[in-house]
């Protein structure tokens, strides 16, 4: 078994090798090859640091999938690499980003709204879970999950795409008045995520906003403000916080770190030792879940449930995919209900084997790494949107496979549609004129 500090330090030779390979050829801190080192790669070397007391380590089956799945996605990530052939990273206000700035902005407003009155109904009809949490009102630790398989919630993940955009309105804003509206409405995203006491539900606004920040600057050849990276890093210290919170609301002794038996709880002084433990957790237990899976799984094809599930869900079919499930956390062997997922690999495999988890690498990464190259070709636009929105599920494979989600595939098509109504409207003035 290697020691944590020999963990580290191959760790520390990785992202070394990674920063230089990424500054070399694609010159993108997100672009997917450099995202895919800090949401799998560091949390798969981490997970052999063996931190909490609930790992006995990875089965030989299970570290084998992992290595070769890891090499595919690699693999297919450092394709743009050949294909840009070193080209600098160059974002430029293309036609459909002029008319987003100047005339999208009812429009923007609009669907906002739309899609805030949908998730209001799909999942704060009964108030705030963060406020029950808080004040000890309820036992029940998956509160923040109420609403979320609602049919609304085809319109209401919409809220995601509205807030993306109305931080680029924002960012771009020149009327102080209009500033302050579209950044007060994107920011109001990840409170509403913060009221739900999802993690998730900041995470997504959190990243997308950090990509545009990025990109923005890019094109202004200028420092992203430091008021902007604290607020940024609020936002995460809140991600990380609504763990403590609801494990204290449900009344756990010991906090996370007691849940997960985490290894250095009385050596590192509180509450750092509940961040460090609720990111072990959550980054890197995955790993230990798929491997005890393959062990004791019940070895059946559960087709649907992961790679197919969009379809299903298209066809307004999502709750045959859920009875087609392993079943409840006891028949996915965790190793502790408060570290219960299995990485997006074990998904995969409770659908269809390995031959799934080799298919869904294959599937995941050449379609985020084909938005990524169409969105550099392009130099922005409407396809830096697009890439954006599936930076998500390719930051989530480390959780679950989040590509199952027909609501990310929905929300691409959002911003297609936007931005097609954008060149709709500019063609009717032209024939008016």
């Amino acid at each position: 078994m290697l020691l944590p500090i020999q963990v580290i330090f191959i760790c520390v030779i990785v992202w070394l090798i990674w920063n230089y390979l990424n500054k070399r050829y694609l010159r993108d801190f997100f672009s997917p090859f450099n995202l895919l080192l800090y949401f799998w790669v560091l949390p798969f070397f981490a997970s052999f640091m063996m931190l909490s007391e609930l790992q006995d380590g990875l089965s030989l089956e299970a570290a084998l999938i992992i290595v070769v799945s890891t090499m595919i996605l690699v693999g297919i990530s450092m394709v743009p690499m050949v294909l840009l052939k070193g080209k600098p990273l160059t974002i430029r206000y293309t036609n459909y980003s002029l008319m987003l700035i100047r005339n999208g902005s009812w429009l923007v407003i609009w669907f906002y709204i739309v899609a805030f009155i949908a998730l209001y109904l799909a999942e704060f009809r009964e108030g705030s879970p963060l406020l029950k949490y808080m004040a000890s009102e309820t036992s029940n630790p998956v509160l923040h999950q109420a609403g979320k398989d609602s049919k609304l919630q085809v319109i209401a993940f919409g809220i995601f795409v509205a807030g993306m955009l109305s931080f680029y309105l924002g960012i771009n804003s020149r009327a102080w008045a209009s500033r302050i509206l579209f950044l007060g409405l994107a920011i109001f995203v990840p409170i509403l995520g913060g009221m739900k006491a999802s993690k998730t539900d900041i995470f997504i606004p959190l990243l997308s906003y950090s990509a545009l920040s990025y990109y923005h600057f890019r094109v202004k050849k200028v420092r992203i403000p430091k008021w902007l990276v604290i607020l940024m890093l609020l936002v995460g210290m809140l991600m990380v916080s609504i763990t403590f919170i609801r494990v204290r609301g449900i009344g756990c002794q010991g906090g996370y770190a007691g849940l997960i038996e985490f290894k250095y709880s009385e050596e590192i002084v509180f509450p750092v030792n509940e961040m460090v433990a609720i990111i072990y957790g959550y980054m890197s237990l995955g790993f230990q879940n798929f491997s005890n899976y393959i062990k004791y799984g019940d070895g059946g094809f559960h087709i649907g449930t992961s790679l197919l599930r969009p379809f299903l869900s298209a066809l307004m079919q999502g709750d045959v995919a859920d009875a087609l499930l392993a079943g409840p956390y006891e028949n996915l062997y965790v190793v502790s209900g408060a570290a219960n997922v299995g990485t997006f690999l074990r998904d995969l495999y409770i659908e269809g084997g390995v031959m799934f988890c080799i298919i869904g690498s294959i599937i995941n990464a050449a379609l985020v790494n084909g938005f990524y190259m169409k969105f550099r070709k392009r130099e922005g636009g409407m396809w830096m949107f697009i890439y954006i929105v599936f930076l998500f599920p390719w930051t989530w494979l480390f959780f679950m496979n989040a590509f199952s989600v027909l609501s990310h595939f929905v929300n691409a098509f959002y911003v297609f549609a936007i931005f097609s109504l954008f060149v709709v409207l500019k063609g009717r003035k032209r024939r008016i004129a």
